[in-house]
């Protein structure tokens, strides 16, 4: 019988609540994993992988519960620890059309809060809604979406946490998103429907900047908020 290694672990902190868990590297099966999606051309099947990836990595999580930008951060400090910490990315300068490299050390990206926004919206004097982070259950609706208003109504509907009036509390996430794509298109004013989306583009991401300056004098940045623009899987 073939002995059972074991597999170093690690301490890594939740961006979102701000609790520590234990995280293992990545397998050979989870590197089978992302090269399945790798080669498919199906984005919703590279996000499904990713969220496969640091479930199976992490302990004591409840991997629909976390945050997109959880699982984005989760991800990436995992890659980092399992093959390397160095990534090169190539960006092309518009202005002087020269294409250049650069490395990222993914052990410093970081979550950006600063633009944070209250997350009850009032709609009255003792009703309103509360709102949440997009979760990582959004990976999974992506198959059904295939516009870009079909993805903000899904953020939307997966953003609303609870509506209280007074006291009385209705838990959303107990319904299905059929019904609670009904509710907001029935019962949600475009007034606070634009609140909730101004909610959603302050929503945190990941956050890392490169500074440089190109062949015509210009100081340039460039801001690197998502997976994607970290490395291609």
């Amino acid at each position: 019988m073939l002995p059972k290694l074991t597999l170093p672990m690690f301490k890594m902190t939740v961006p979102s609540n701000k609790k520590e868990i234990m995280v293992r590297p990545m397998l050979v099966k989870e590197e089978k994993i992302l090269l399945m999606a790798k080669e498919g051309e199906d984005y919703g099947d590279k996000l499904i992988a990713v969220k496969q990836v640091v479930n199976n990595c992490c302990q004591d999580i409840h991997i629909d519960e976390l945050t997109l930008f959880d699982v984005e951060y989760l991800f990436l400090k995992i890659r980092a620890m399992s093959v390397d910490n160095m990534v090169k990315i190539t960006f092309r300068d518009d202005d002087d059309n020269k294409e250049r490299e650069f490395d990222i050390d993914l052990n410093k990206v970081e979550v950006d809060f600063s633009e944070e926004k209250d997350k009850v919206i009032m709609m009255g004097e003792t009703n309103g809604i509360t709102l949440r982070y997009p979760t990582s259950q959004l990976y999974d609706q992506t198959k059904s979406i295939t516009t870009e208003d079909d993805f903000m109504n899904a953020l939307v509907v997966n953003s609303m946490l609870n509506y209280f009036d007074g006291e009385t509390v209705y838990d959303f996430t107990k319904e299905t998103q059929e019904a609670m794509e009904k509710f907001v298109e029935e019962n949600i004013t475009s007034n606070i429907y634009y609140k909730i989306r101004e909610f959603l583009g302050s929503v945190p991401t990941l956050k890392h900047e490169i500074k440089y300056k190109n062949d015509n004098g210009e100081d340039k940045t460039i801001e690197l908020t998502s997976l994607n623009d970290f490395f291609m899987f």
